[in-house]
């Protein structure tokens, strides 16, 4: 398995040529059906213009710049708005059952809620383009590739719940891994007209991928052998959201405050692989599918202060809920490893929440 860093290297090179090859082609299919547009370079004269120097200004809102005589005394609406943001967010635990006990006494040594209930940092890519006085698009990125939880325990008389049966192999001794992988990526048309609400709509693609894997040794009689444990599942997501921006601070000065909130109902697909393997004694692998309709809705609030006419720090909490999703150890007890029958719990939940800082740009 690759180190985050690495992963996280691989991600944000296939995301950032993607989103704004995306964005560069709509913003030139943008240009030649709008004719409000003014020089980026003179568009502010400071951070406080004669008119509101905001992304969502308008030409009601500012009829010089409806001429595209845009200097020092008149303000023009920026084409881009281009944000960057690092996340940090925390994550609910997988659902609690029993998931290591010691054989002897039947005393209970691990509940699986104890595994994935931490903290991880997260990337987010935004870019909006200017498509005309009253509408932008609205691309963006968001994942994180690093969430993991590790225990171990033994030696000792060791009793591991492998699938559904409730029952496993005889271990002596057991190191458990839990690792999350999200990312999401969305297109919106977002409104940009005078009032305090912006509605949005857009479609938006959600990946969740999970391991559950727990390796150690076992005794049947022919002295500690080595044994993996492992579910994999992944989740890909599609359909369409709507939601809104609605600024709740904006006196024109730099010094912005908003709330965007989204919501969407998905076709969620979602895969179960299992596996067992006790070689040369036994080896064991199943695979199950399942689509289901998902759901995923966020809720973020930003401030920005702005530095001068191009850049501004921003930064805010998000929330963040996918429901209706396979979650690796929730398939422990709907597995049928041991038959070979296999089965998926796609009744899953994820909820996340935590700060996130960045830059800004307009231009």
């Amino acid at each position: 398995m690759d180190a985050p860093g690495q992963r996280w290297t691989r991600v944000v090179l296939r995301a950032v040529p993607a989103l704004f090859a995306t964005t560069s082609l709509l913003a030139a299919i943008g240009s030649q059906a709008d004719t409000n547009g003014g020089s980026a370079d003179s568009a502010y004269s400071d951070i406080s213009p004669p008119v509101a120097a905001l992304p969502f200004a308008t030409v009601d809102a500012n009829p010089c710049a409806a001429t595209g005589n845009c200097d020092s005394t008149c303000y023009c609406e920026p084409l881009w708005l281009i944000s960057a943001d690092a996340l940090f967010l925390h994550r609910n635990a997988a659902a609690g059952y029993g998931a290591l006990y010691d054989a002897t006494s039947g005393d209970q040594l691990l509940n699986a809620s104890s595994l994935g209930n931490d903290w991880q940092t997260g990337f987010r890519l935004i870019a909006m383009r200017r498509l005309a006085s009253d509408r932008w698009l609205d691309v963006e990125y968001f994942g994180i590739d690093g969430w993991s939880s590790r225990r171990s325990f033994g030696p000792g008389n060791l009793l591991l719940i492998g699938d559904e049966s409730q029952s496993g192999p005889p271990a002596t001794t057991a190191n458990f891994f839990y690792g999350s992988r999200l990312h999401t990526v969305e297109a919106n048309l977002r409104a940009a007209d005078d009032g305090w609400i912006q509605p949005l709509a857009g479609f938006r693609w959600v990946r969740l991928s999970e391991t559950y894997d727990v390796s150690g040794l076992w005794n049947v009689g022919l002295g500690p052998l080595p044994y993996q444990l492992n579910y994999h599942t992944q989740n890909d997501l599609y359909g369409g959201q709507i939601g809104a921006n609605a600024i709740l601070w904006d006196r024109g000065g730099p010094l912005r405050v908003n709330v965007v909130g989204k919501a969407g109902v998905y076709l969620g697909h979602a895969s179960n692989d299992a596996g067992f393997d006790g070689s040369p004694i036994i080896s064991l692998q199943t695979q199950s599918v399942t689509d289901r309709c998902s759901f995923f809705g966020e809720l973020g609030l930003n401030a920005s202060w702005r530095f001068n006419s191009t850049w501004a720090l921003r930064g805010g909490y998000q929330v963040y809920w996918l429901e209706g999703v396979a979650m690796a150890p929730n398939q422990v007890l709907s597995t049928d490893l041991a038959g070979q029958g296999g089965g998926i719990n796609g009744a899953g939940g994820l909820f996340l929440h935590g700060a996130h800082v960045g830059l800004e740009a307009t231009w």
